[in-house]
């Protein structure tokens, strides 16, 4: 609380000095008597508390995570999973394998396409202006709203996020934010503990030149997922896909040598070998010839990788006994052939190759991507991922909200100074699956029961703009009845009176 208020005075003036924030803090506290009441409050708690026999007001354990002059320490043996080269890791894994790259941009992009909304403390006018503000002071930041959450929402693959909010003084005077910048996990080194165990500042190490930046927490939106780890760092997903991209990589390289190196077969060739080797002798030609000769063989049967450019011409004579007869055999002297085998473990590979995939997908929960590239896959079961999809995204919006409404706006609250209770909420909308055919049969079900739309009705517009439709022309009840001839009926049938037409009372035309 008093940092807080002494930030808020200090941002009040430029030139007001560090001693003089004390001065002024210390004079709001007396004349408040803030802490005498607060200290009261807490003897009497105390003090019945030790009747019981109980504490409950002091901290009496410890987390989980063995912290050492801000340095964690892991019981990670994997050399790629320690210190910051996990991070290398995790960002391999996101560049390198298709299937976590396009599940992660999927969430991204479904979790980014939110809409944002500032709604006021209450209705009256000053509420609205507060809101007012903080949507302008949304909209009037270095960096878009939206790549500010989508920056923030990688807490869930890597573990934790960490944004700084870089204040800005404002034209109107008042304080706002110029841009709520990323600090990359990998550069985070170390992070600082107050006397209770809680991250008060983290050290960063800046990978251009190496220098170290503390930042205070106070002023940084820190998101976690901690609840399979009491690490301040958390475990992501990205942490439960390694083993199994390290299969996915194995299995690719090697079906990649098996389609290079298995032509149906190893080839094998024949060549008239005794007969170079007496043309040697006899010195009718020599062993660089021979070498020469018997080298396209050679190099083809060494290099038998699968190319569009690789071939042999061979020369078709056969063998012939000596006799006065000479009698051809079948055997030709020059043969290049393959040795064949009964089956081959590509297939094998590649269904391994394909469950390692879905294992994958599964983990990052967007497994509909690969609905309809194998055998099985209906339009109901592509229909349930998505909605479970769709609760994961949600789910994430709201941790967002929450963190960002407790160490953003809040924090834009106490640098202004503005009252708490006119404080807006901001939030973003529910991510829904608006499937048009279902939202029309519904609606023509409560049309039959007698609930028929009207012609102004808003899901018309609704309707219309899912299908990316224009909006229907604005028509009322009175041109609609002039329209369809029907006097006294509204499309359901039931009469009409006066007042529906026209919008007015009897009272009023007179």
């Amino acid at each position: 609380m008093r940092k807080n208020l002494k930030m808020k005075l200090t941002s009040q003036s430029t030139t007001m000095t560090p001693e003089k924030a004390d001065e002024l803090l210390a004079k709001a506290v007396q004349e408040d008597s803030l802490e005498d009441d607060y200290l009261d409050a807490i003897e009497k708690v105390n003090a019945e508390l030790k009747k019981q026999g109980a504490a409950p007001m002091e901290i009496n354990g410890v987390s989980g995570a063995p912290i050492f002059d801000g340095f964690i320490s892991h019981n990670e043996t994997n050399a790629k999973l320690t210190g910051s080269q996990k991070y290398v890791t995790y960002n391999n894994i996101l560049v390198n394998t298709s299937i976590v790259g396009a599940g992660v941009r999927y969430f991204l992009n479904m979790l980014g396409n939110a809409k944002w909304s500032v709604t006021a403390a209450d209705e009256s006018e000053e509420a609205q202006g507060y809101a007012d503000f903080v949507q302008d002071v949304m909209d009037d930041m270095h960096r878009p709203w939206t790549s500010v959450v989508r920056k923030g929402a990688m807490y869930r693959f890597f573990g934790f996020s960490l944004q700084e909010w870089i204040p800005k003084m404002r034209e109107d005077g008042r304080i706002g934010f110029f841009d709520v910048a990323a600090r990359p996990q990998s550069t985070i080194e170390q992070w600082k503990q107050d006397k209770n165990g809680y991250i008060d500042k983290v050290i960063q190490r800046d990978p251009v030149n190496g220098s170290t930046h503390d930042i205070d927490m106070w002023k940084m939106v820190y998101l976690v997922d901690d609840t399979l780890s009491d690490s301040p760092e958390g475990l992501g997903i990205f942490r439960h896909l390694v083993k199994s991209v390290d299969m996915l990589t194995r299995y690719l390289e090697l079906e990649g040598f098996g389609f290079e190196t298995d032509l149906r077969g190893i080839p094998v060739g024949k060549a008239p070998l005794s007969i170079i080797d007496n043309l040697v002798a006899s010195k009718v030609i020599s062993k660089a010839q021979r070498t020469a000769i018997l080298a396209p063989l050679k190099g083809f049967i060494s290099n038998h990788i699968r190319n569009p450019s690789l071939g042999m011409i061979m020369d078709s004579n056969v063998y012939s006994d000596q006799s006065a007869d000479v009698i051809p055999s079948m055997a030709k002297q020059w043969d290049l052939s393959l040795l064949t085998a009964q089956s081959s473990s590509q297939g094998e590979i590649a269904n391994a190759i394909d469950r390692v995939t879905h294992e994958i997908a599964r983990t990052l929960g967007v497994q509909q991507l690969l609905l309809g590239s194998g055998k099985v896959g209906t339009q109901a079961l592509s229909k349930d991922n998505s909605k479970n999809f769709l609760l994961i995204v949600a789910s994430s919006l709201k941790e967002l909200e929450k963190g960002y409404q407790a160490q953003l706006w809040d924090r834009l609250w106490e640098l202004n100074g503005f009252p708490q209770n006119m404080k807006p909420s901001v939030v973003p909308e529910d991510v829904q699956l608006n499937e048009v055919e279902s939202i029309t049969k519904a609606l023509k079900d409560l049309a039959q029961s007698g609930a028929v739309l009207a012609p102004n009705d808003p899901a018309i517009n609704e309707i219309r703009q899912l299908l990316g439709l224009a909006k229907a022309p604005h028509i009322s009840l009175e041109e609609y009845l002039e329209l369809t001839g029907k006097k006294t009926e509204l499309p359901g049938g039931e009469k009409t009176t006066p007042s529906q037409v026209s919008g007015k009372t009897e009272d009023e035309k007179e």
